[in-house]
């Protein structure tokens, strides 16, 4: 639950990286394939979606423990 609460904030770009990544497992040049971009900018997506999960996670994490 968590974790998609936090994938619905991400941009869609970077969404669907996750998820083509992570869910169907696919590789970055499959990724760049779909999205009809090159290599390099699937893995900044990844990158920054990465980042921003992790910001969203601690987030969750620090209010439950608070709570």
């Amino acid at each position: 639950e968590q974790i998609q609460a936090c994938l619905i904030d991400l941009p869609d770009e970077q969404r669907e990286c996750i998820h083509l990544a992570f869910y169907e497992d696919l590789g970055i040049t499959e990724i760049a394939e779909i999205q009809g971009c090159p290599a390099n900018t699937v893995k900044t997506r990844l990158f920054h979606a990465r980042r921003k999960l992790k910001i969203c996670l601690e987030r969750q994490t620090r209010w439950q423990i608070k709570a």
